[in-house]
């Protein structure tokens, strides 16, 4: 007979709506049993164990009622935690399922104690605004100074190219009744221009006040000869792209040696 002692691991923990508190998942020992139900590294329970992940914390057994200290999904903790800090996103809660229905796999459904399921719908949270300064105006006197300054070029052109046009020899005019039209100097037309003097972008603003930043140490860590960046706190692994942190890809479980990739990341606001 396989030992039904339930566990939990760290490694599989899950966030509440909050994004700050967290829960864990059910798992079933499955190693041979030295006595009637259990093994030899679940047979001993310390009732006054505080980590939620240890084999000596009692969860009790799989298809029993989980105990009220046990933080595993489903259970009278787990429920008090939704009503206090919201429900998970219907994903983990699926994935929650998956792996309590995989621990009591074999198992008779009317031995199967649950306690029921509190699901709070999550609060629409506004979107935050972003604030942006609007473009400074640019002054009337700036305008009219680049007005002058166009007009300014445009007066030394026109000298300059009289002045090379006087340098040219002429042949002597031949007196006639037009030479007086030909000769005629014309007066010059200067155009005003006109230039944009503002330019005015009106976007929303944003309320940042409410939020919190949260800062995560990753380190490099190398597993199977290839490198990542870890967290060392959730054993989240993340792809090193020279020496770039990029996308996230599964959790370290330090009981196998292995990643496990079937585990969303919890910190993804899109989940």
């Amino acid at each position: 007979m396989l030992c039904i002692s339930r566990y939990t691991d760290d490694t599989y923990a899950q966030q509440f709506a909050d994004g700050k508190h967290k829960f864990y998942l059910e798992f079933r020992c499955n190693r041979p049993c030295t006595n009637d139900i259990y093994c030899s590294r679940c047979s001993i329970k310390n009732p006054s164990a505080k980590l939620q992940h240890l084999r000596t914390f009692n969860h009790g057994n799989v298809g029993e009622a989980i105990p009220d200290s046990s933080h595993i999904f489903g259970g009278k903790w787990y429920n008090d935690g939704v009503r206090k800090w919201g429900a998970p996103s219907s994903e983990i809660i699926e994935f929650a399922i998956k792996y309590r229905n995989d621990a009591c796999e074999g198992l008779s459904m009317t031995n199967i104690v649950l306690e029921p399921e509190v699901v709070i719908t999550p609060k629409k949270v506004r979107k935050p605004k972003v604030a942006i300064t609007a473009i400074t105006a640019v002054t009337a006197v700036t305008a009219i100074t680049a007005i002058t300054a166009v007009t300014a070029i445009t007066d030394v052109t026109i000298a300059e190219n009289i002045a090379k046009t006087k340098r040219v020899p002429r042949k002597k005019p031949v007196v006639s009744p037009y030479s007086s039209l030909v000769n005629t100097t014309h007066q010059l037309v200067h155009k005003e221009v006109s230039l944009p003097t503002h330019l005015e972008t009106k976007l929303e603003e944003i309320d940042s006040s409410g939020y919190k930043i949260q800062y995560v140490k990753l380190t490099v860590f190398d597993a199977n000869g290839t490198s990542y960046f870890r967290d060392a706190v959730k054993n989240k692994l993340y792809k090193k792209v020279k020496d770039k942190i990029g996308g996230y890809v599964g959790r370290w479980n330090p009981d196998t040696d292995s990643i496990i990739a079937d585990i969303p990341d919890s910190d993804d606001e899109s989940i």
